[in-house]
């Protein structure tokens, strides 16, 4: 019995050999290479695919077939090809649109793996057998995306309105390509705030125009352009950050009538005109205050405020009562202040005025003595010439017609 048994085991073996025998002489196969175009891809290239592979097995008794299979970074199967069973050598060209693969990007790239599966199956047996003959890997990236202002400024001054046009472009490729029918965030931040937001679709030349004004979009500081491509899978998310200053107007004066130099009887008049650009355009500054002050040596000795006129003009008149001039003379500094607005920068101008006395008592006095004894004898010669003068002359007068008497 035992005998028999052992006999009947000894045949079970003798038949799996004999199976395996079979199964090693008729399945084979083989791949002579697997490839791809290119290492890195954008996420909206496509990516051809290349294989060569030899198969050769027993078609009544064995299930074989190969396959390329791609997986991403969590191992997931994201693409298979069709099932190759046909006995011979082949090569096959695969060419796919890696935005159909639903690929998820983290951190803008992903790397995925191309298998080529190869699979066995015995159809009187239980032995199965599949291996990945070989495994490649590429890169999956997003594309740079670029920004281009035209006619932007920086710096504007409060007031001022600014238009200028963005381009969106991609420059990775052979030629450049523009952004069309996509949609741009635009929005303006100053001091943690948003001031403005708006959603801008690029036209046919990946350009959309921008209009801002320094009232109601600006603050005065620095404000921050900050550009967004929104809902777009194929660029990174890059965001265009562009500060433009915003500053206050800056105000011009022109002296029109001043005059550094007076006697203690003339009196201060001083007119100036104030003015700023706006739009490149100059306009007056009217109806503001202006700050008086008068120092002499550093102490002050007059403050008052005065306001421009409809035509920016300030006019100024003191007596010459308001100099209490005791000395021979005094150095005055006056000092016109403009304090600014939202609008306006502060202004100030300096003007150094030098008041003297008139001729003092003695010189005077000493002037009109030495003038009348002069004028006095200047009168008493001119008379004798003149008596000199007409006596030379009628004697001339009387000699000749003694002569014509005597003739």
């Amino acid at each position: 019995m035992k005998k028999k048994y052992l006999l009947i085991i000894l045949l079970l073996i003798f038949i799996e050999f004999f199976n395996l025998a079979n199964f090693a002489k008729a399945f084979y196969s083989r791949l002579n290479f697997l490839e791809t175009d290119k290492e890195i891809y954008y996420i909206n290239d496509e990516i051809k695919i290349n294989a060569s592979w030899e198969l050769f097995y027993n078609t009544d008794t064995e299930i074989v077939y190969v396959q390329i299979q791609i997986f991403n970074h969590f191992n997931k199967i994201i693409w298979n090809s069709s099932k190759y069973n046909e006995v011979g050598s082949f090569e096959e060209i695969w060419i796919l649109d890696l935005e159909n693969l639903n690929i998820s990007l983290s951190n803008y790239s992903n790397i995925l793996q191309i298998k080529f599966f190869s699979f066995y199956f015995h159809i009187d047996s239980t032995n199965t057998a599949f291996n990945f003959l070989e495994t490649i890997e590429i890169k999956i990236i997003k594309r740079e995306l670029f920004c281009e202002l035209t006619g932007f400024k920086d710096r504007l001054k409060f007031g001022e309105n600014l238009k200028f046009v963005t381009r969106f472009y991609d420059n990775s490729l052979e030629s450049v390509l523009n952004l069309v029918n996509q949609t741009v965030s635009f929005k303006i931040d100053s001091n943690n705030l948003t001031l403005y937001q708006y959603n801008h679709t690029l036209n046919e030349t990946g350009m959309t125009s921008i209009f801002i004004s320094s009232f109601t979009h600006l603050n005065l500081g620095p404000n921050y352009l900050i550009f967004t491509l929104v809902n777009n899978k194929i660029y990174n998310d890059s965001k265009f950050v562009y500060e433009i200053f915003i500053e206050k107007n800056p105000i011009f004066i022109n002296i029109l009538r001043f005059k550094d130099n007076l006697t203690k009887r003339e009196d201060l008049e001083i007119t100036l005109f104030y003015y700023y650009f706006f739009n490149n355009t100059l306009k007056p500054l009217n109806n503001q205050s202006i700050e008086l002050k008068i120092f002499e040596n550093k102490s002050l000795l007059f403050i008052n405020e005065y306001r421009t006129d409809k035509l920016g003009i300030l006019t100024i008149n003191l007596t010459h009562d308001f100099f209490d001039i005791k000395q021979k003379s005094k150095d005055l500094l006056v000092n016109f202040n403009f304090n600014g607005t939202y609008f306006f920068e502060n202004k100030t101008i300096e003007l150094r005025l030098k008041i003297t006395e008139l001729l003092n008592s003695k010189s005077q006095n000493s002037l009109e003595i030495n003038i009348l004894p002069i004028s006095i004898v200047l009168v008493v010669i001119s008379i004798v010439l003149s008596f000199v003068i007409i006596k030379k002359k009628h004697k001339n007068e009387t000699l000749l017609s003694e002569l014509v008497i005597r003739y």
